[in-house]
């Protein structure tokens, strides 16, 4: 494969960081699609987080020289082993894989060549879903997106798949790492891109170049859930943060409509509640009302009125 180098002044070389943690099951599967790639990779960092399986084994019983099993303790969260291989690559681009992912064969190759049209310095793809005991259910995103995210689509939502994403080492000197706050568990990536989108645009592919395993029962996603107006929330906190460690112009015009998104996103949440303390309101009146008319002389009166007929209709059932 040929590819017009005008993007990168050296030749393309794909670090891949795949964090694990107990994933005997199916670690051999994602590195074995990250070594079949159209174009090859060039290292493959399989990032230990403390795993107390076979994992070790099983990623060791891969005779392939670009294989790299990093070690390392519980951290609880997949930043840790993430920042553990960001620290380690020798690539000048990185590619990010779930240990319990799988990429087509293809994925790196296209992705190269969307980043040499456009001249961005990363790519992101759509994904296939595929849920354990069903297989693949469609595609990750079904919503047509435009073919690149940028900083502003980001404040709405997280629109990046972890395991589709490859970016250009260079970058990593300007944005850092991965944050580890035990806050951003499930949050970290997001927090990541929004960090990313300050430097570049990230070009969208709307193939669908990765099988994103969807079990949320066994992963941090599904064991603490979050709503999506808390998590946005959240995430642009942290930016503000570390976005005012960094004085550039780019970054305080972004800090400030980060600024107004979260202002957006707490007034949204506000109104949501007051309309929901209103309902509550209004319910406990209705009922009050009712308690009060039951009580009232009325009440009683038109109850002792209708005793006869009642009367009448029980007698008229059973004759």
């Amino acid at each position: 494969m040929i590819l017009n180098a005008n993007y990168d002044k050296q030749k393309p070389r794909i670090s891949v960081i795949i964090p694990t943690w107990n994933r005997e099951k199916a670690i051999k599967n994602a590195i074995n699609s990250a070594l079949k790639q159209t174009f090859p990779v060039f290292e493959i960092l399989v990032c230990d987080d403390g795993s107390t399986d076979n994992t070790e084994q099983i990623v060791k019983s891969i005779k392939n020289s670009k294989v790299v099993w990093v070690p390392g303790n519980r951290g609880g969260c997949p930043a840790v082993p993430r920042n553990r291989g960001l620290k380690l690559v020798k690539g000048n681009w990185i590619a990010f894989l779930d240990s319990d992912d799988e990429w087509l064969p293809k994925k790196t190759e296209t992705q190269l060549r969307t980043i040499d049209k456009t001249g961005n310095k990363a790519c992101s793809t759509n994904a296939l879903i595929r849920i354990p005991e069903k297989g693949i259910v469609g595609k990750y995103f079904s919503f047509n997106k435009k073919n690149y995210i940028t900083f502003e689509d980001l404040l709405l939502g997280n629109d990046i798949i972890c395991s589709s994403l490859l970016v250009s080492t260079s970058l990593i000197k300007e944005i850092g790492y991965f944050p580890e706050e035990k806050h951003l568990k499930t949050l970290e990536d997001y927090s990541f891109w929004l960090r990313l989108a300050t430097q570049t645009d990230i070009s969208y592919i709307k193939d669908s170049l990765i099988v994103y395993n969807d079990d949320a029962k066994n992963t941090h996603r599904g064991k603490e859930s979050i709503s999506g107006s808390d998590a946005i929330e959240l995430v642009i906190k942290n930016f503000l943060t570390w976005a005012s460690n960094n004085r550039t112009v780019r970054c305080y015009t972004l800090l400030v409509k980060a600024k107004k998104e979260l202002e957006k996103v707490k007034n949204e949440y506000i109104e949501k509640e007051n309309k929901v303390n209103a309902l509550k309101q209004e319910l406990e009146s209705s009922k009050n009302q009712v308690e009060g008319y039951k009580n009232s002389y009325s009440y009683r009166l038109g109850n002792f009125l209708l005793c006869p007929i009642r009367l009448f209709q029980r007698k008229d059932k059973n004759s």
